[in-house]
């Protein structure tokens, strides 16, 4: 509860203060609605000590002298008179007996020379007090204490003129005191105002008038209020007081009309606008669109007309986010954060825009918003990008126009991630997304920050030009390696690493040898950031990496070829050449010259093979094998560069397992221990799970099984594309799935053995076989009835419930210590 001391009021026999308290909301949807009151408390006694003093003296006057009228005039002017004043009082007997008469025979008016005159009789003492209370009483006291009447010591001491507070009594005693610092026709002001107004609405107006600070305002706002019907005044008060807007100039009549026509929880956010610097266009502007109903932007310009316009014409795109009527009220929103966004909406080259692209663009513009500690200065960076990017994607046919938008909109939030220079970025790598935004690439933006990683770093124009004039099969190579997300970021990854280290490397191959660069990338993304500079900054200081290698001999050519060949590596040295360097048989002049162009050719591919077996030994060592013997090995390796909470759990496992230890995890004390808690389960049935078939239209005969190889089941993200594959946002709990004995992936597989789907299942703490969702590469919707019948197959040979109440389950971490929960799949229990 807050309070504030407005003045002391004096009765009949008592000294009270005036204060004014508000209680806190307590409904937090209406928060103006507060408890006010105007009430009087006791004036404490170690207070005030001069009034004190005096208001004690008063109690008990025998004397109209100058220490009576001091004591009156303090009492007067420190205290206005409570409206409760006694009822008749009797007048004050003040005149003392007449002095005895002279005669001719006692011309000293006394019986002889020693007789003394009677002493004259004092008056009784007065309590003056309730005499200071009706104006006709406080008169008569002032002229005993010999100061003129109808004077009024309060008004000249505190506003300096001589007259008399002429006003109603409770405006005296409840208002006047709070009004010290406004003129005396300020006063008048305020008197006028607050004629006949009741004690609730005089509370709320003393809140106005605290809040506003400044007399001026104050009673502008007090017209503000009282303008309003009777029955909203209170509330219009407490509006006012409470949303903060009385600091401000009281807004113009016709907007007041507008305020004055609203519901109260509008009144409130139109305040709250004004108060964060709003302008009442702008807040109009959100009436209009329907968006005032939340703590407004400190928006300016009048955008109803160009939202409007932006919405009809983007609702169609806009159903892909949200819907148009979210982005109605979002896009006021935005613009009041951002207004420059309401000239980009307005201007002809968006409105020329293929829907879908312009409104990818408002989606980028929104992204400062999703991290309000940063959304001011990421705005003024995006505000100069925005046109930038309109002016780019007109460039190119309507078709591409949202692919330019998405990758220079993920090149602006690498930047951003990455602290670089947002313009900076966008210049080196608008020319690339000009490149790819036209035939024969694809019309879907996969590239994105793989721009950013591959140009920002490149130094030189040059080097960028190189890039950029690559053939399209280059280009269409990159596309098709970054068509999954996870991919993507691993690629762009180990892109930004060659950029960085070996950046004349990158621009060669990339046009030349594509393929192995896109693989060399991915691979390098599987070692710590640390680890790649090391690798290949002692690549750069090869003798590998020599341009001058082009120009060396054949004999040093195959001499530097060998090693790489003979670990696995390509070989561009055919059987005819080796012959011909042993003396086994005889090649001419042009035949030797056609084996070394070849072979040049194909050094950058020599190149990214030795860094990839550089890499390789990297990943063996840390699992304790020689060397990485296929892909399932390769992927499970690299997958623990993405699974820091789990690595050094993983690495023991895949040590383990790649040394033929497959009951590692089984043998674990954890493991051992969740098993004993659970006696329930039928083990055996559990880990050697169960099989099934079906049928799907187009594929054929698919087969669902649990994965007992851990390798194999590392891949369930990486299979389908999900954020538990290598390179995904939650890689982690695909290492949970395989160390822990509680969770299973059941794959399925078409006749190739391909797989198709994959779904993760789990044994809950309290027996309950937990099914969670289906992902897969095929139709969801032909899938999912085959897993339906895999789950309830398994739960009936186990012998355990299928989840699918609404209680919580609990399924714990055993030996991970961490795993995403991806939420039970809910239609196993409909069924």
């Amino acid at each position: 509860m807050s309070a504030y001391v407005i003045g002391v009021v004096r009765s009949a026999m008592r000294l009270d203060t005036l204060t004014y308290e508000a209680r806190e909301p307590t409904d937090r949807e209406v928060p103006w609605r507060v408890e006010q009151a105007c009430t009087l408390r006791p004036l404490a006694h170690g207070s005030h000590p001069e009034l004190w003093t005096a208001w004690h003296a008063l109690a008990a006057v025998d004397r109209w002298d100058a220490a009576t009228r001091d004591h009156v005039l303090a009492v007067l002017r420190a205290t206005v008179p409570s409206v409760d004043a006694p009822g008749d009082l009797p007048a004050i007997v003040h005149e003392m007996p007449a002095p005895p008469r002279a005669t001719a025979a006692h011309p000293r008016a006394f019986r002889g020379t020693k007789h003394r005159p009677p002493r004259p009789r004092q008056p009784d003492a007065v309590d003056v007090r309730p005499y200071l209370l009706a104006r006709r009483h406080i008169d008569h006291v002032l002229a005993l204490v010999g100061e003129r009447r109808g004077s009024d010591p309060y008004v000249a001491w505190r506003h300096g003129v001589d007259a008399t507070a002429g006003f109603e009594p409770s405006f005296v005693m409840y208002l006047l005191p709070l009004l010290t610092a406004c003129r005396w026709s300020e006063v008048g002001a305020f008197a006028a105002l607050a004629r006949g107004v009741d004690p609730e609405l005089r509370a709320a107006l003393v809140g106005v008038y605290l809040e506003a600070g400044e007399p001026a305002r104050a009673l502008g706002w007090w017209h503000h209020v009282l303008a309003h019907p009777a029955e909203q005044r209170v509330e219009a008060a407490q509006l006012v007081g409470r949303s903060g807007v009385a600091k401000l100039a009281p807004v113009e009549p016709a907007v007041a009309a507008v305020v004055a026509s609203l519901p109260a929880q509008q009144q409130w956010w139109f305040y709250r606008g004004l108060v964060v610097g709003a302008t009442p266009v702008y807040l109009e502007a959100g009436l209009a669109l329907g968006a005032l109903s939340c703590e407004p932007p400190p928006g300016t310009l009048d955008v109803a007309a160009v939202i409007e316009a932006t919405v009809e014409r983007l609702a169609d795109a806009m159903d892909e986010d949200s819907g148009a009527a979210f982005w109605r009220t979002h896009l006021w929103t935005m613009c009041g954060h951002q207004p420059e966004l309401a000239a980009v909406l307005a201007s002809p080259a968006f409105e020329s825009l293929h829907p879908a692209a312009a409104f990818w663009l408002i989606r980028i513009a929104d992204s400062p918003r999703w991290s309000p500690e940063t959304a001011v200065a990421e705005w003024r960076a995006l505000a100069p990008v925005l046109p930038r990017l309109v002016d780019g994607a007109v460039e190119v046919a309507p078709a591409y126009q949202r692919k330019l938008v998405e990758d220079l909109g993920d090149v602006y939030y690498w930047a951003v991630a990455n602290e670089h220079d947002i313009l900076d970025a966008l210049a080196h790598c608008l020319e690339l997304a000009l490149r790819v935004a036209k035939p024969p690439f694809g019309t879907t933006s996969v590239l994105g920050d793989v721009l950013a990683h591959i140009a920002v770093n490149l130094e030189t124009w040059e080097e960028r030009r190189l890039v950029e004039h690559a053939p399209d099969a280059s280009f269409v190579v990159l596309e098709d390696a970054c068509k999954r997300a996870n991919q993507a970021r691993l690629v762009g990854r180990g892109l930004n690493r060659l950029s960085q280290f070996a950046p004349a490397l990158l621009v060669s191959s990339f046009a030349r040898a594509p393929g192995a660069l896109v693989q060399t990338a991915d691979l390098l993304a599987a070692i710590s950031f640390e680890s790649a500079e090391a690798l290949l900054v002692a690549y750069g200081r090869s003798p590998l990496a020599d341009p001058a290698l082009a120009d060396a001999s054949i004999e040093r050519l195959c001499e530097m070829i060998a090693p790489i060949a003979q670990a696995g590596g390509p070989n561009p040295v055919r059987r005819a050449l080796r012959q011909h360097l042993s003396g086994e048989r005889t090649l001419s002049d042009a035949q030797v010259r056609g084996h070394r162009e070849r072979i040049v050719a194909e050094l950058d591919v020599i190149r990214l093979a030795a860094i990839r077996q550089a890499v390789e030994r990297m990943l063996a060592a840390r699992v304790g094998i020689e060397r990485i013997a296929g892909p399932t090995v390769r992927h499970a390796v690299a997958m623990l560069d993405g699974v820091d909470v789990h690595r050094r759990q993983l690495r023991r496992m895949l040590t383990a397992t790649l040394a033929g230890d497959a009951q590692w995890r089984l043998r674990h004390p954890r493991t051992q221990a969740w098993l004993a808690r659970h006696p329930k389960l039928d083990r055996e049935v559990w880990l050697r799970g169960i099989e099934t078939t079906g049928r799907i239209d187009g594929i054929g005969e698919v087969t669902l099984a649990i994965e007992s190889d851990p390798l194999e089941a590392l891949k369930l993200g990486t299979y389908v594309g999900s954020c538990l594959g290598r390179g995904g946002h939650f890689a982690f709990s695909a290492a949970a799935v395989v160390l822990d004995i509680n969770k299973h992936v059941v794959y399925a597989r078409d006749a190739r053995g391909a797989v198709i789907g994959r779904q993760l299942v789990a044994v809950s703490e309290a027996d309950e076989l937990v099914c969670f969702s289906v992902y897969g590469t095929a139709s969801l919707e032909r899938l999912e009835p085959l897993f339906r019948a895999f789950d309830q197959a398994f739960a009936a040979q186990l012998g355990l419930p299928l989840y699918g109440s609404d209680d919580e389950y609990v399924i714990a971490t055993i030996l991970s210590l961490d795993w995403f929960d991806d939420t039970a799949w809910r239609e196993v229990a409909a069924t």
